[in-house]
């Protein structure tokens, strides 16, 4: 689907200590506004030393870079209804002060 999609972003890196955290924050970005815009997203990391050599390769990245990811974008060719999602309350995901301890909100 990669092949296929209209644009596609290759997130690359030069001399970052933690390049999965900074790109990671780029990326939430970069989807955030796709989707505002009505556009789909898919990360694709190229975690396999192997497979990272070869998309390097073949986007001509040189190799002391790191290939962080590959985000792809498209419409989607059917209207999606969203649901939404039934969430647990933050009573029972979050704590207050110490583990286990009720968190309470003002």
């Amino acid at each position: 689907f990669i092949a296929e999609a209209p644009l596609t972003i290759a997130v690359v890196m030069e001399n970052a200590e933690r390049p999965d955290l900074d790109a990671g924050r780029a990326l939430q970005q970069i989807e955030l506004v796709a989707w505002s815009e009505g556009l789909g997203t898919c990360l694709v990391t190229v975690g396999l030393p192997e497979e990272n050599r070869r998309v390097k390769e073949l986007l001509e990245v040189p190799p002391d870079m790191e290939l962080v990811a590959v985000l792809p974008f498209g419409y989607r060719l059917e209207k999606v209804k969203g649901w939404g999602k039934r969430r647990k309350p933050l009573s029972q995901i979050a704590h207050g002060e110490r583990f286990g301890q009720v968190y309470r909100t003002a």
